[in-house]
């Protein structure tokens, strides 16, 4: 029973350890978009989708 509990408590401590880490990496791509945002550099008009390209979204949306 202590060694299921020991185990448990160590994979929540991985757990938690993870959570953090991807909060981490969150936190660095927000501060990057905001900082994209904010920039005053012109912004790029998308291209056209070709209809090959359309309808490959289209079909990987419906998965």
């Amino acid at each position: 029973m202590v060694v299921v509990r020991d185990a448990l408590l160590s994979q929540l401590q991985q757990d938690r350890l993870r959570q953090e880490i991807i909060a981490a990496e969150l936190a660095k791509i927000e501060r990057a978009i905001a900082l994209r945002n904010a920039s005053p550099s012109p912004t790029l008009t998308p291209t056209p989708m070709t209809y090959a390209a359309a309808v490959k979204t289209a079909a990987k949306e419906k998965e």
